[in-house]
């Protein structure tokens, strides 16, 4: 109890924080994203049909698993020149990344000393800060 009371009291003081104001990384995002767009229309299109691919995937026929579905769709993007190679780099949030990669590391270990709803009660709060 006492770490959850830490946790939601204090623990956002562990997340990394940026320099600029909200609004203004989130200007910085969308401004990056508006120049990445590309108004080709073939380019479009066969986004367009690969999205469309990737969804009929997705419907109840047991094709492929979903997630295979997508990595193939983002594979053809790349194939079909619809998205840069480096591209899918960029619109990859890495601290999201690494916060998860922290939380799992501290999961799998506590989960050693104390039981599983233990470990999701503590790390729960640290979890949903962000």
């Amino acid at each position: 109890m006492v770490g959850i009371l830490y946790m939601v009291s204090s623990g956002r003081r562990l997340l990394p924080t940026s320099e600029l104001p909200v609004d203004a990384v989130m200007a910085a995002d969308a401004s990056a994203e508006a120049t990445a767009t590309s108004n080709d229309p073939r380019k479009q299109a066969i986004t367009a049909a690969i999205l469309l691919g990737v969804v009929v995937m997705d419907l109840d026929l047991k094709w492929l698993p979903l997630e295979m579905a997508a990595v193939i769709g983002a594979i053809l993007c790349i194939l079909t020149g619809s998205l840069a190679e480096k591209e899918p780099y960029h619109g990859i949030d890495w601290t999201t990344i690494f916060i998860t990669a922290v939380l799992f590391a501290l999961s799998a270990g506590l989960t050693q000393f104390m039981s599983n709803t233990a470990s999701t009660a503590l790390l729960a709060p640290l979890g949903l800060a962000k």
